[in-house]
């Protein structure tokens, strides 16, 4: 059952040895919202990295605003999570 509280978004390609934790801790420090879940997914024709999916109930800072209003204009996000890496999140489908 889909709750029309998240928004799905999608980090289409990350390394493989970026843990669940760290994604969690970068978001958290964003304070953009409240994760519900993080899936990881294996790229399937490159092991060294993976897409994240995130369930995600975003809030109401203006740096969660500005990231809703370019996601829901299909737009990408470049958050950074370490100077100057930054990843690329995307809206996506649920995938519950």
């Amino acid at each position: 059952m889909k709750n029309a509280n998240y928004t799905s978004l999608c980090i289409p390609r990350i390394e493989s040895t970026i843990n669940k934790e760290y994604v969690l801790s970068i978001f958290n420090k964003l304070d953009i919202g409240i994760i519900n879940r993080i899936h990881e997914i294996p790229l399937r024709y490159n092991q060294d990295f993976k897409r994240i999916i995130i369930s995600i109930e975003l809030n109401t800072t203006e740096k969660s605003l500005t990231v809703q209003k370019l996601i829901n204009e299909n737009k990408s996000v470049k958050l950074v999570h370490d100077m100057p890496w930054y990843w690329k999140v995307v809206k996506t489908e649920s995938q519950q």
